[in-house]
């Protein structure tokens, strides 16, 4: 592993960058992520304010080259939102920079994804998209399992994500409800089925509240089928009372396992049941997850060995080509979205809550 100090710039300080990247880098700091991060990093935003100024944070207007930068290799992480993601890009590439941590979904749309492709294969750089849920230990347990001799393979798949977001929502123009958990949820389809699945239907429907609404933002929903036959089911409600991320994993011989990922920061835990054809509870366990922290370390391991001279495997669910499909699926399911119009009646939950 290469003995190189990491310099992180954080371009975009709102929720993501403060709330998620900078905590988690914090926590990198103080751990053994097996690369050296700088305690001095760099934000760049505009609107950053003047009172949330801190001792080992440098504030910029505007990204600084990468040549001013010193100290060590700095390692650009775009936390804006998705649609200026193909700008911060382009700019960081012009700039100098080759480490490139971009948050989910890599485009929103697939054209910005293929750019950002070209773009990154040109200057010969290291772009990862953030990839959360598939570094989550709970979906290495059920990749394990599937991998184990006897396994019939997946009939069915639930995924679902339920936490209201209505404040940022109605704060925030340009976004959809596929651009804000279902690129991970959407990931994982992918990684458990191992390959790009084929989109079955989509629907969305829009959030309306306080005389003020935003298209597509209250709930969405996305239907895929696999070439084994395998379906899977994918919800995103974003004005949902409770908060769950689940994945349900129903196999050929019926057998079924019900994980749960965290819902935030506050407790950072995974719970997987796993029950029998004859739906008898088999198995439960409680684990520590904090898959974000686990992503950004897979993150700087892998730009270490890149410094050291390495041709390391992309860490999985980040790497471009992989991102470029799940943005090829996302846009698709958007523009039958919009041809379908938005759906009436309440909708319904697709996962199933283990007892």
């Amino acid at each position: 592993m290469s003995s190189a100090v990491f310099i992180p710039v954080v371009i975009g300080f709102g929720h993501c960058g403060r709330a998620l990247h900078l905590r988690c880098l914090r926590a990198m700091m103080a751990g053994a992520s097996g690369a050296l991060i700088s305690a001095d990093v760099h934000l760049v935003d505009p609107r950053r304010e003047a009172t949330e100024q801190e001792p080992a944070l440098r504030s910029h207007d505007r990204l600084p080259p990468a040549a001013a930068i010193t100290g060590g290799v700095p390692v650009v992480h775009v936390c804006t939102p998705p649609h200026a993601h193909l700008a911060c890009v382009r700019e960081a590439l012009a700039l100098g920079y080759r480490f490139i941590i971009l948050e989910k979904p890599m485009a929103p749309t697939l054209e910005d994804a293929l750019a950002i492709r070209a773009l990154a294969l040109a200057a010969q750089a290291v772009v990862l998209v953030v990839a959360v849920w598939l570094n989550s230990p709970l979906t290495r347990r059920i990749l394990s399992r599937l991998a184990e001799p006897g396994v019939s393979g997946l009939a069915e798949l639930d995924i679902v994500h339920n936490k209201s977001r209505f404040s940022r929502s109605l704060a925030r123009e340009l976004e959809h409800v596929f651009d804000i958990e279902m690129p991970h949820q959407l990931s994982l389809a992918c990684a458990l089925t191992q390959g790009r699945p084929q989109l079955l239907s989509a629907h969305a429907s829009d959030l309306v509240l306080n005389g003020q609404r935003r298209a597509n933002m209250a709930h969405g929903e996305i239907a895929l089928a696999s070439a084994c036959g395998m379906v899977a089911r994918l919800v995103s409600n974003l004005n949902h009372p409770s908060r769950e991320r689940s994945v349900v994993a129903k196999l050929r011989d019926g057998r079924r396992w019900v994980g749960f990922f965290p819902v935030g920061a506050d407790d950072s835990f995974s719970q997987l049941f796993e029950y029998s054809a004859a739906d008898t509870l088999t198995h439960h366990e409680v684990f520590d997850d904090d898959p974000l922290s686990a992503c950004l370390t897979r993150c700087y391991q892998h730009v270490a060995a890149c410094v050291a001279g390495a041709r390391p495997s992309v860490p999985l669910g980040m790497s471009l080509g992989f991102n470029v499909n799940v943005v090829a699926l996302l846009d698709e399911a958007k523009r039958k979205v919009a041809a379908n119009g938005i759906p009436h009646g309440a909708p319904r939950r697709a996962a199933v809550v283990a007892a």
